[in-house]
């Protein structure tokens, strides 16, 4: 396993790729306000020691924020570079207005959880730390911790926690790069690998199956608004996807741990993944597909709350 040297070499060899402000913050300072919503920073990130940047967090949130409604947060980007950041952008300019002059939902999106991961194309952080198996009580990355603390401080101020969706990306460098990098890192071999699996081409979904609402007839909703957008990512000949048995078509249902949308008490909980590198798709395709993910899943929930 790596020692603080090897994770110092891994950290040197890191170079940045976007820019955090130009892709996410300037787009979010400019939605008009006459979408309902308001921008608010929930914390700050301090990477300049590791040659990076001070990066502050931002939310977008219901402004008329009602402690009668229940809640609906969607978090992306907590992998940096699956950048489903931008289709939760993608659903506030063209969604949120609509959904919050129904007054019957607060509504909170952290769009881009991990900056520096999206600047670097990155999954880890500048620690080797992956975010997404960081959202518990002893995680190891203050990205998820920063995102927990405003999740819980919104949800102490609605009625209910009603849904949370995390948007993600499935890409070829999670086999090319970041599988092989996670095995170095944990001193792990190949024969350790529960199972090596193909990238699958298309939209799917993991429901958590730890939930106490059934997630099925929920994920497949969602599934059936997505695939008037996208493709939806077929099974493979043993039925699965990314080694999981399908419980439907581009539907994964399994319990998550330490993962973004698992640490909350969500009725309804999904993982969105789509494949950007697909040449059936495009860049602005999966970005519609995530928006669309999102208002299903939203139509869905507050249609299904009892």
């Amino acid at each position: 396993p790596w020692g603080d040297s090897e994770r110092q070499t891994w950290l040197a060899g890191r170079r940045r790729v976007c820019d955090y402000f130009e892709t996410i913050v300037s787009p979010l300072h400019r939605i008009p306000q006459a979408v309902g919503g308001e921008l608010v920073e929930y914390g700050a990130i301090d990477y300049r020691p590791q040659g990076s940047a001070l990066f502050p967090l931002f939310a977008f949130r219901s402004a008329a924020w009602d402690a009668t409604l229940p809640m609906a947060v969607i978090t992306g980007g907590v992998h940096g570079y699956e950048l489903g950041s931008l289709g939760a952008i993608d659903f506030i300019a063209q969604h949120f207005q609509a959904f919050v002059a129904q007054k019957s939902v607060n509504l909170l999106l952290l769009p881009c959880v991990a900056p520096w991961g999206l600047e670097m194309c990155e999954r880890w952080t500048p620690r080797a730390v992956d975010p997404n198996r960081a959202f518990k009580p002893d995680g190891q990355s203050e990205e998820a911790t920063l995102a927990m603390k405003c999740i819980a401080e919104h949800r102490a101020r609605s009625k209910f926690l009603l849904l949370h969706m995390d948007l993600h990306e499935t890409t070829d460098t999670d086999n090319t790069e970041f599988t092989p990098a996670r095995f170095a890192r944990d001193g792990l071999t190949e024969d350790k690998y529960e199972e090596w699996y193909d990238i699958p081409d298309g939209f799917y979904i993991y429901g958590d199956s730890a939930r106490e609402k059934d997630q099925l007839e929920f994920s497949k909703h969602i599934i059936a608004a997505v695939e008037k957008v996208t493709h939806i990512a077929a099974a493979d000949d043993r039925g699965k996807i990314v080694g999981e048995p399908i419980a439907a078509p581009g539907v994964l249902l399994a319990p998550g741990e330490g993962t973004a949308d698992a640490h909350t008490d969500a009725m309804y909980v999904t993982t969105t993944e789509v494949y950007p590198d697909s040449q059936r798709t495009s860049r602005e395709e999966c970005n519609r597909a995530q928006a669309a993910a999102i208002v299903a899943g939203l139509e869905f929930a507050l249609a299904h709350q009892d």
